[in-house]
């Protein structure tokens, strides 16, 4: 009975064993066949790339400025002597004329005071006259002729100061513009320096924009300048640089002001945006198109074929033309830059260059 199950046993492990060495049989034929079908790159098979041999151009830049207009003059109008208001002839927002009467001051005193001055005045004419005549006729002594001088000049003095203060009881404007605030209004009374209003002039504005300091030796004052803003899209206007900052900001940007007239048709208002257009600013650079740029904004990178072979660079980038780049370093005049196939490529890459017309033709095919 044991032989039987000792028998049967070995049996039973025999087939078994029968069965994984045609199972691992099976397994291995299958791998094969598999890694058969595995594409395998031929290691004589160069990556294909179109390539673009940068070049150096005249480079005719447009720079872009946002702004904020300005008056061209706005001044706190004050008064220059004492006394009451009895007279108001502007209002807040109204537009005014050069000389246009702002206000009026009480007078009566100056008044009653400028009577006793010109009398005094006409009784030192007459006193240095008669002794004048005394003096030739040498009834009397030079001193008291001197004396007399000396009283008219001080009674003419007397009497021009109390005429300025009789003018200044009448306040005008110094030019044309805008009441934008008023501080004052009848029955004030009124010291010297007391604010009255703030006059705006806005006929002509100032565009104030910030220019880099990269850009600013290409400005120069008297530069003609294209301005547009937003709220007359369809609108532009010429403008001369007025002044250029000597001294920049803390982010090194230097403030410069361009002169505008102001359309009547289309009047601007001072605190309104502004955009200034720096045009003909030409100078040689090195250009590649956009597409060759691979990495990130912080470190771009470029592909260059030297010998067939693809060489990772990094670069420095400038302005913008474009579908094109302007290159600061990284790149030489004459360099073939690729532009199509980096997604193949690794640093000193073996490739072929074709042109953009055959590697689309390749790969139809394939």
């Amino acid at each position: 009975m044991k032989s039987k199950k000792i028998i049967g046993t070995i049996v039973g492990i025999v087939a078994i064993s029968g069965v994984v060495t045609s199972t691992g049989i099976a397994l291995l034929n299958n791998k094969e066949k598999v890694e058969l079908q595995v594409y395998r790159k031929s290691p004589e098979l160069k990556p294909l790339v179109t390539t673009f041999k940068a070049r150096s151009q005249a480079l005719d830049a447009q720079k872009t400025y946002l702004g904020t207009f300005q008056p061209n003059r706005e001044i706190n109008l004050l008064s220059e002597t004492s006394g009451k208001v009895i007279f108001v002839g502007v209002e807040r927002g109204q537009a005014i004329g050069q000389g246009q009467l702002i206000a009026r001051l009480d007078s009566d005193l100056i008044q009653a005071q400028m009577i006793a001055a010109k009398a005094a005045y006409e009784k030192a004419i007459d006193d240095v006259k008669r002794y004048e005549n005394a003096v030739a006729n040498e009834a009397m002594p030079k001193m008291n002729l001197d004396n007399a001088k000396l009283g008219l000049k001080s009674a003419e003095s007397q009497l021009k100061m109390l005429e300025k203060q009789l003018t200044l009881t009448n306040i005008t404007s110094p030019f044309s513009g805008v009441v934008t605030l008023k501080m004052f209004d009848l029955g004030s009374v009124l010291a010297p320096g007391t604010p009255l209003i703030q006059l705006t002039d806005i006929s002509r504005l100032k565009l104030v924009v910030n220019i880099p300091e990269k850009e600013v030796n290409n400005l120069k004052l008297g530069q003609v300048l294209l301005v547009k803003t937003e709220i007359y899209p369809e609108l532009t206007l010429e403008g001369k640089i007025q002044s250029i900052a000597a001294k920049g900001d803390a982010a090194h940007n230097f403030e410069t002001e361009i002169l505008i007239s102001n359309p009547s048709k289309t009047p601007l208002r001072a605190g309104m945006y502004g955009t200034a257009f720096v045009r003909n600013i030409k100078n040689e650079g090195l250009l590649i198109p956009r597409v060759a740029l691979i990495g990130s904004a912080k470190n771009p990178q470029v592909y260059i074929v030297k010998n067939d072979t693809a060489h990772l660079v990094n670069v420095s980038i400038g302005a913008t033309f474009g579908e094109m780049l302007e290159i600061k370093s990284g790149v030489q005049q004459g360099d073939e830059v690729v532009t199509v196939g980096q997604i193949n490529l690794k640093n000193n890459t073996a490739v072929k260059m074709v042109s953009s017309d055959e590697i689309h033709t390749l790969t139809f095919k394939k």
